[in-house]
């Protein structure tokens, strides 16, 4: 029935469906229907009917790139883990924009401290690393660019092993402690960013202020 719904429902110009998963949204949303959620922007609050899922966390004010890099020659991102979201400077600092992020979904999966891009690449492949078929043997081996990669259609590999800041196949996950230690975006934003850093931006993800920060109540699923 949902499905047929999705087939005929007629949305406004530059909405779209995200996802047919009993939730509800409050915040940029615009059509909330059986379920359905179509927007045109990413909700700031998304809710099942007993609790809320994905509380995203607010701007907060702008940081100052000072207190972290030396300069911004080569641009910078840098990643609050305690805030989830990442801050990003243009070279010379032309511009800066925050977005929200997905973080691992536990301390001792992540990597913190000071790296940098080293790669770039649109419509990755995906491939489990060793401790994710350690912890799921199911997992599959090998998922190729598409809807279902978890990666999304944008990744900036990061100096360390197997670490990336990348899109996302499930929106729904954005704003929750919920990877296996890289760091995820929203599509939209993950697409934009991809434009502005290039190969060499120094990336900094900040250590949590404690462990009792890994885990909040709607990163249940």
């Amino acid at each position: 029935m949902i499905s047929a719904f999705v087939r005929s429902a007629r949305l406004p110009s530059g909405l779209r469906v995200i996802g047919a998963r009993g939730l509800w949204a409050i915040g940029r949303l615009a059509v909330v229907t059986m379920g359905l959620i179509a927007c045109a922007a990413p909700p700031t609050e998304v809710r099942t009917e007993r609790f809320v899922r994905a509380a995203l966390p607010e701007p907060g004010p702008e940081l100052d790139w000072r207190d972290h890099f030396e300069d911004l020659n080569r641009g910078a991102i840098l990643v609050d883990l305690d805030a989830r979201r990442l801050h990003y400077w243009a070279r010379g600092d032309a511009h800066y924009r925050s977005f929200p992020v997905a973080i691992a979904s536990a301390p001792e999966l992540e990597r913190t401290g000071r790296t940098e891009i080293v790669r770039r690449r649109i419509n990755p492949d995906w491939r489990p690393t060793p401790s994710m078929l350690k912890r799921n043997p199911d997992l599959p081996r090998y998922v190729p660019p598409g809807p279902d990669n978890p990666l999304g259609e944008h990744a900036l590999y990061l100096g360390w092993r197997y670490y990336a800041i990348h899109g996302a196949n499930d929106p729904t996950s954005i704003g929750r402690a919920t990877t296996s230690g890289c760091i995820r975006l929203f599509p939209q934003h993950i697409a934009w960013l991809y434009e502005q850093a290039a190969v060499g931006t120094p990336v900094l993800i900040l250590e949590r202020a404690s462990a009792s920060a890994a885990a909040r109540p709607e990163d249940r699923t």
